[in-house]
């Protein structure tokens, strides 16, 4: 059984629950290629299946499956795959850290809340706003 979260940038204040996430405050991520990249840069010991849009990564913490299921060439979010019996701390913990280097945000689908990026200079830096 998968355990999944989804990866967004907000355009305005984050809410705490996904019952006030609405598609209108989602910002785009990037293109799959620019996240490929950024994901590589971090973890360059993902695999990719570029026909699927996916990659897959295993490390200490566990595994890991990026996800890019929109066909847009720019993408409002995209999910991290992982499984129910890793470490659910240990995972929320990798998950964040991928949040803050990139400046989004992830909504745990199982518990309906949101983390990551809590440093405002980064997801200004991340969204365009700040060159």
């Amino acid at each position: 059984m998968s355990y999944d979260y989804l990866i967004f940038r907000a355009g305005k204040n984050v809410p705490a629950e996904m019952s006030a996430i609405e598609e209108d405050d989602l910002i785009p991520v990037g293109t799959y290629s620019d996240l490929k990249a950024k994901i590589l840069a971090l973890y360059p010991q993902t695999k990719w299946n570029d026909t699927e849009r996916r990659g897959g990564l295993i490390d200490d913490v566990g595994r890991f499956e990026f996800n890019f299921y929109e066909e847009s060439q720019v993408m409002r979010s995209f999910s991290i795959r992982t499984s129910h019996r890793q470490d659910r701390n240990a995972t929320q913990q990798f998950i964040e850290k991928l949040c803050n280097k990139l400046g989004l945000f992830a909504l745990d689908g199982q518990q309906l809340n949101v983390f990551g990026c809590l440093n405002p200079e980064i997801q200004k830096v991340a969204s365009g706003s700040i060159k």
